[in-house]
């Protein structure tokens, strides 16, 4: 999905849904990771990882992405669809009988 994603453009066909799509699935993923008794961190906790200091690396290791995509990537930009025009007859004059 990323693959795709990157692969085009804002203005190709199902990029917005594409993009939805993506973010649903992360969401779904965290989700379950995050579960108390059998998500990833339970079980490194179980496995007697220290969790404070995971918690820590992975925000310094997140902070340093962060800086080396916002370099990176564009501003974003607001899209609308473009693909149709209004056709709009000439205004009707007041007392018109149009």
């Amino acid at each position: 999905m990323i693959a795709e994603i990157m692969g085009s453009s804002p203005d190709n066909d199902f990029y917005d849904a594409k993009v939805t799509v993506l973010s649903e699935m992360i969401k779904h993923h965290v989700k379950e990771e995050e579960k108390r008794a059998e998500g990833l961190f339970a079980q490194a906790k179980d496995a007697g990882l220290d969790i404070e200091a995971l918690g820590e690396r992975m925000m310094t290791r997140k902070l340093q992405l962060t800086a080396q995509f916002e370099k990176a990537l564009p501003p974003p930009q607001t899209r609308s669809f473009t693909g149709h025009k209004l056709l709009q007859s000439e205004p009707v004059e007041a007392g018109s009988s149009r």
